[in-house]
């Protein structure tokens, strides 16, 4: 992220709870490659498909009539819900880091937002009934189609009030509950069903008063809240150069103040918006002409790689370097471009000045080029199922290379010794099924420790993970 535009956002955790063999599983990511490892049936792709559900149910079929997000792909939405049970809810939550500057300061607000799931049986769907937004561990918004509740914990809240002009207002709103004092209102219009995240994208202008640098009473307009500003309390904490960032140059644009929830909410919008999917591409798909409609998004078999590519082109002015220095060096004498007639576009490939037909252009080059195409189209996370297929180790080498010089999370199952060796036990997560508890996700302990034990016995980390890890599951 050095020398990145702001505000920026990384997503650093995902929760998934109640889908598909998931029970509840929580797993930090890192930027690069975190890569999925286990048995057959050991529920990796589950979390890739929790994922994409996210992005499936608010994004993409957000708008769509009927709202069946769990098709094509499953024939009942209860083939979503653990144990396909109705009552259960299913949840999927993101844990975010929201950097910004105040001053000469990078500052980092810690946010959690997730949304809830149930199976709704007059519809036969699985439909969004609730989203909660946590920012940090101390102030938590849950909407409902009920409305709306803040709660800010007891010690925080009572520090504001005691120190800040906005106390009296905070202290006219909020009601003392246990550990956290809570204000709720009700919406005080219909709001359209089913109940997505677009529907509270209404929240007007936000004020803010800082009593500090880390500590901000801020104020979102509601309009069918009762019509008033509901105040709360954003605590953020200095983050230095955490993920690399580093302070604008000057003359960049400064932010200078935590987001506001209107401002919050749309942020969240865009990251579920740059969640990206790939399967291992359709390579017949791919080589017939695709209708060009501009699309700038890549599909999860990547049927649309011509297309998707032309608008990349175009918007890029060419071909972009690093998929030309791939195949420069991955395939030399290889090139591709795209032809456009009648609307219609194909990609057409070249081995030393001859054509080739699509049916000859090799399928791991066609994987190469989704990889990378997926990779230039700058998701806000990536993930990819079955990265080995079609390629030879020197090509996975350098897929793992360019995915590990992100600044994102990327998040790859796989069942390849060669990719598992390549990515090494820093950076691999072990996943199953246990008994009783659904699929489970497990980070290698004490790698660097397990690296000089397999140095050792002259073992490789693959031979671990596969023939001794694998067994004792």
């Amino acid at each position: 992220m050095s020398g990145s535009a702001y505000p920026r956002v990384f997503v650093r955790r995902v929760v998934v709870e109640n889908f598909k063999s998931i029970r509840c599983l929580e797993l930090e990511l890192e930027p690069g490659v975190n890569l999925l490892v286990g048995p057959n049936g050991g529920g990796k792709t589950n979390l890739l498909e929790a994922l994409y559900f996210l992005y499936k149910s608010l994004v993409e079929d957000a708008g769509k009539i009927p709202y069946v997000p769990h098709s094509p792909r499953y024939w009942s939405p209860l083939d979503l819900i653990y144990m396909r049970d109705p009552s259960s809810r299913v949840a999927v939550g993101l844990g975010l880091e929201y950097y910004f500057v105040l001053g000469e300061k990078i500052y980092r607000l810690d946010a959690m937002f997730k949304t809830v799931f149930a199976y709704d049986g007059g519809l036969d769907t699985l439909v969004p009934v609730a989203y909660d937004v946590w920012l940090g561990s101390d102030t938590r918004f849950s909407f409902s189609p009920d409305g709306v509740s803040i709660s800010i914990e007891k010690n925080l809240f009572e520090e504001v009030v005691s120190t800040s002009d906005s106390g009296k207002e905070l202290s006219e709103k909020y009601v003392l509950e246990g550990k956290y004092y809570v204000f709720r209102a009700p919406w005080t219009t219909s709001l359209p069903k089913p109940f997505l995240l677009t529907n509270l994208l209404i929240i007007g202008e936000s004020a803010s008063q800082c009593i500090r640098d880390d500590l901000c009473v801020l104020r979102d307009s509601i309009a069918v809240v009762k019509g008033v500003e509901l105040p709360y309390i954003v605590k953020t904490r200095e983050a230095g150069n955490g993920r690399g960032l580093v302070l604008l140059e000057e003359g960049k644009v400064r932010i200078t103040a935590p987001p506001g929830l209107k401002d919050l909410l749309s942020i969240i919008g865009r990251v579920l918006e740059g969640f990206l999917l790939l399967r291992h591409p359709d390579v017949i798909a791919i080589s017939e002409p695709r209708p060009f409609t501009g699309e700038a998004r890549l599909n999860d078999r990547a049927t649309n790689l011509a297309p998707v590519l032309l608008a990349l082109q175009g918007r890029r002015g060419g071909f972009p370097p690093r998929i030309s220095r791939a195949l420069g060096e991955l395939f030399p004498g290889l090139s591709f471009r795209l032809e456009s007639r009648f609307g219609r576009v194909v990609l057409v490939g070249e081995e030393d000045g001859l054509e080739l037909p699509p049916s000859n252009i090799p399928d791991g080059a066609v994987k190469l080029l989704a990889i990378l195409t997926a990779v230039e189209l700058r998701p806000s996370l990536l993930l990819i199922d079955e990265v080995e297929n079609s390629m030879h180790a020197r090509m996975l080498e350098y897929v793992v290379d360019e995915l590990n010089s992100l600044d994102i999370p990327v998040i790859v199952a796989t069942h390849s010794p060669v990719v598992v060796d390549l990515v090494g036990p820093e950076r691999t997560i072990i996943v199953y099924k246990k008994h009783g508890e659904g699929t489970v996700a497990e980070r290698i302990r004490d790698p660097g420790e397990l690296s000089r034990r397999l140095r050792e016995l002259g073992l490789s980390f693959s031979d671990y993970v596969f023939y001794k890890k694998t067994y004792e599951l």
